[in-house]
């Protein structure tokens, strides 16, 4: 399955619904072989297909590249390939069910040049999620790399151990379709004329080198088999590309939040784009670490304004979570630096260093900030100035709350400068209210 690996980008619903992937199929030849009512799958060539057995799958076209002076060309339909897609189940026989997740796994038939694509619903599209292709696989035992498989000719598949280019840039889709009745109402479905058509071109990398894949010329036919879940999501529309164009970026109510943010990504120290959380209702929490630090308060330090809105992070997850994307923001770090004004010699202020990654652990360790809210940090300390700040208050914590276009609807906390849960809940309730 498609998993975290080094270079390879897979968010946390990613990672969920390959967990169910891997769990049920891990199960399936149980399910067959103890007597049950799901039925077996169906396979290409029109017969029953024995319990538990994938359906045939036939793929068309591949790709070329030119790479370090050689050329490489593979048509993946000499080889095989393997879909895993997931459903949201329909408990009514005569309904529907979204398709929450596709992987695809093309492969010469003796499993080399593996490439694996995962697409995953965004508006009217399936969007791909990750990409891989591996010029070396490794063959695993006990978690650790003994042997490879390497595709034959591709540029560097003869170096030592396994080789993996990853996506790194562009973009691809397929067509959102949906299963039918009564298919959409069972753990295992059978697609019987399943057609995946990619389109779009990506990026692949592996240690400073590039190249690109035009996805329209591959095609994916046959019977497939979904694997249902009631506990997946059919999504939103979500992310950068549903972003309104051309709108009034600022820090005030009625504004829009700015992009890309200048902030960086607490995981990988990736630039992020506010924009990732357009489509939803979104929360984003600005923090200077060094508020709280001992150093500045050490009798109080653990009393600070708005304490109880991060410690409370993990109970607004469980109210609005489905609703609602929460965001940290990590503005500076935890000592105290006094600084003399330039322009006013004589007067000083205090404030914190730029943010660094054990930063971001420590908040996350001490506020016990739940893994699916985005942690991020200031790294190049810009978010203070006016230009760059995402909210117009004078109290941190702040608290911004954005509706699904990325507008500002309110900013906490007000004059008073208290930060307390209850007002941050109804600024919630307003901005899903659309008011």
């Amino acid at each position: 399955m498609l998993r975290g690996d080094e270079g390879l980008r897979c968010g946390n619903g990613a990672r969920r619904e390959a967990l169910i992937i891997a769990a049920i199929w891990a199960l399936v030849g149980a399910i067959a072989g103890c007597g049950t009512d799901a039925e077996p799958a169906a396979s290409a060539g029109g017969g029953g297909g024995s319990g538990g057995a994938k359906p045939a799958l036939t793929a068309k076209g591949g790709f070329q590249v030119a790479l370090d002076g050689k050329t490489f060309a593979i048509d993946y339909g000499q080889g095989k390939v393997e879909a895993d897609i997931v459903h949201k189940l329909n408990p009514d026989p005569k309904g529907h069910g979204c398709v929450t997740s596709v992987r695809l796994a093309l492969q010469k038939s003796d499993g080399s040049c593996q490439l694996l694509l995962r697409f995953e619903p965004v508006g009217e599209s399936l969007r791909l999620v990750e990409g891989q292709f591996a010029a070396a696989l490794g063959i695993r035992q006990g978690g650790v790399v003994v042997d490879t498989i390497k595709c034959a000719g591709f540029p560097g598949a003869d170096g030592a151990g396994e080789i993996l280019w990853a996506w790194k840039g562009g973009s691809a889709q397929m067509t959102r379709f949906t299963i039918g009745p009564p298919e959409a109402s069972k753990a295992l479905a059978s697609i019987a004329n399943a057609n995946f058509s990619p389109s779009g071109t990506i990026d692949l990398a592996h240690k400073g080198k590039q190249f690109s894949i035009d996805l329209g010329s591959i095609d994916v036919t046959g019977v497939a088999t979904s694997v249902g879940s009631s506990t997946v999501s059919c999504g939103v529309t979500q992310g950068a590309e549903v972003c309104p164009k051309d709108a009034a970026y600022g820090d005030k109510v009625g504004q829009y939040l700015r992009r890309p943010g200048s902030a960086y990504s607490c995981v990988d120290s990736a630039a992020f784009d506010f924009g990732d959380f357009c489509g939803k209702t979104h929360v984003v929490i600005v923090y200077d670490h060094w508020l709280a630090s001992p150093q500045r308060n050490p009798d109080g330090h653990d009393k600070f304004g708005g304490k109880v809105v991060l410690e409370g992070l993990a109970g607004l997850l469980d109210k609005y979570g489905k609703e609602v994307t929460f965001a940290l923001v990590v503005r500076t770090g935890s000592a105290r630096v006094v600084i003399e004004n330039p322009s006013k010699p004589g007067s000083y202020s205090a404030s914190g260093p730029a943010p660094t990654l054990d930063d971001c652990a420590e908040v996350r360790t001490t506020y016990n900030i739940p893994e699916d809210v985005v942690v991020l940090f200031d790294k190049d300390k810009a978010l203070n100035s006016l230009e760059k700040r995402l909210f117009d208050a004078d109290f941190v914590p702040q608290v911004g709350v954005m509706d699904g276009k990325g507008q500002i609807r309110s900013i906490l906390p007000g004059a008073d400068g208290k930060l307390e849960l209850p007002p941050v809940e109804a600024a919630i309730e307003a901005a899903l209210a659309g008011q």
